[in-house]
């Protein structure tokens, strides 16, 4: 029993049987032949023992190739299959990393959106205000909050916008801004301060018609309108002094209009400077230079220093060159396209 041609009980060996002792033998040879054939008897056994042997061996041999192949062939069948069912879980795990890594996207994509919306905003803001109002502090404000936004968010999309941002802040930086409003400040101030600047001294002189005429008592007679007549006419007759230098005011009263010029040049000054008009500003101080020199002291400390401030007023570039910040935006609203493309395509 067992495997097929698997080891069996040993035959028994066959008795050595003595031949029978023939007349004329000796005992010795007798013994001698049957020594003989048991050792042929053995020898035969051995070989038929050993045959069968040789045949269990190679049955089990067979056997056990044939069990080897199969689990051969079970072996390369599970390995064909475990390699399927390892595509298949990488497969299912790509989906998956694919799923996270379009939900990832797609919140980081919601978490910015809102950001983006806001730099929009802000680079809007700091444009107007350099294309309209030529406001550079304005400007650089509103670049530092859209720059301050993006402080500590290392989204890979919004890195070249900060970039741009910064370098945007920069050029404004080297920007030489006109104190708009500090200037004009300055002509207000002046223009109150009309009245206190220190004329040239006004020639005075004592007229006898004018006591006369103070003194006179009226008459209601027809001398009374003769008199009157000739105050009248007396009044159309400016009497001046010829050894008196050109622009020195005779009469005191004349005091009133200088001023009243001077503070409509300052006026004009002050508009021309809110709009950023240098040719009528240039114009608007030089007139007001020429009363000054003509009419003022000026070698009076506040009026020197007037004149000065004045020429550095109509030498300032009311209108220097600004930096355009349209790549920045272009940028952005790029970027919010993309976005909004993205977003679709994901609804989809």
């Amino acid at each position: 029993p067992g495997l097929p041609g698997g080891p069996r009980s040993a035959a028994p060996l066959p008795a050595a049987v003595a031949p029978p002792p023939r007349p004329g033998v000796s005992a010795e040879v007798a013994a001698s032949l049957a020594s003989d054939a048991a050792d042929a008897a053995v020898g035969e056994a051995v070989d038929a023992l050993n045959l069968e042997m040789d045949e269990i061996s190679d049955a089990m041999q067979a056997s056990l190739e044939a069990e080897i192949g199969a689990l051969r062939d079970e072996v390369r069948a599970l390995q064909a299959a475990l390699a399927a069912r390892v595509d298949t879980v990488e497969a299912a795990q790509r989906d998956t990393q694919r799923s996270v890594s379009g939900l990832y996207q797609q919140r980081a994509d919601t978490d910015t959106s809102y950001l983006v919306a806001e730099l929009e905003y802000l680079v809007t803001v700091a444009g107007r205000s350099l294309t309209l109002d030529r406001n550079v502090s304005a400007a650089s404000a509103a670049l530092a909050a859209a720059a301050s936004r993006l402080a500590g968010n290392d989204h890979p999309d919004l890195l070249p916008i900060r970039a741009r941002l910064l370098a945007d802040i920069s050029a404004l930086e080297e920007v030489e801004d006109v104190d708009i409003a500090g200037l004009a400040l300055f002509i207000s101030d002046t223009i109150e301060n009309v009245a206190t600047l220190p004329l040239r001294q006004a020639a005075e002189m004592h007229s006898p018609f004018r006591s006369l005429e103070e003194s006179a008592e009226p008459v209601s007679d027809w001398r009374g309108t003769l008199a009157a007549m000739w105050n009248d006419v007396r009044s159309l007759v400016e009497v001046s002094n010829s050894s008196l230098p050109e622009g020195v005011l005779f009469d005191p009263e004349l005091r009133y209009f200088v001023e009243q010029n001077m503070r409509l040049e300052l006026v004009a000054a002050r508009i021309a400077m809110l709009q950023r008009d240098s040719a009528n500003l240039t114009a608007a101080v030089t007139n007001v230079k020429a009363l000054l020199e003509r009419f003022y002291q000026v070698e009076d400390e506040r009026v020197a220093a007037l004149v000065a401030r004045l020429d550095e007023l109509a030498a300032t570039d009311l209108r220097p060159p600004l930096p355009s910040l349209s790549a920045t935006l272009d940028a952005i609203r790029a970027l919010r396209l993309e976005r909004d493309v993205r977003a679709t395509v994901t609804g989809q």
